[in-house]
């Protein structure tokens, strides 16, 4: 059965756009940009420091945005994200400081980001954006985790 989560645009300068979706962790709200050009979902640093930190062996701990900095991140198992209606349990994620990419978005937008939902939770919940209906769907009947293959969006 299919599953929608709502979302939002932002417009960051005319014609720029961005999908934000609303999220909880512990009780907090947070909102993530829709990125599946992004192969990981990522998170502030400051919003993981109490779950694990996992090890990754076959992997380096970086990331890169667009202009090929890279980005020191470490992976972490978020117990439960709330994403619309839906409870994610052991979700994996990277974090990395955000805070300066936030401070910007929030400046232009108004609203402070948190993170970037990424191909792999597109990826693993079989998900499709329509941006008509402002809505995520969801097509697998797994809605309990997000454990993709490691290579799949890279």
């Amino acid at each position: 059965m299919e599953k929608n989560i709502p979302f939002e645009i932002k417009e960051t300068e005319d014609g720029s756009f961005h999908p934000i979706v609303q999220a909880e962790i512990d009780g907090q709200a947070i909102f993530l940009i829709i990125d599946t050009g992004a192969s990981r979902t990522v998170l502030d640093k400051g919003l993981v420091n109490n779950y694990t930190i996992t090890q990754n062996s076959h992997q380096e701990a970086f990331a890169a945005g667009i202009n090929a900095q890279k980005l020191e991140v470490e992976q972490a198992v978020i117990p439960n994200l709330k994403i619309g209606s839906i409870v994610f349990s052991s979700l994996r994620v990277f974090s990395t400081d955000l805070k300066p990419v936030s401070a910007l978005f929030e400046e232009i937008t108004k609203t402070t980001i948190d993170g970037l939902l990424g191909c792999d939770f597109f990826y693993a919940n079989n998900a499709t954006l329509n941006f008509n209906k402002k809505v995520i769907t969801l097509g697998k009947s797994q809605y309990d985790g997000l454990q993709p293959n490691d290579n799949e969006c890279e």
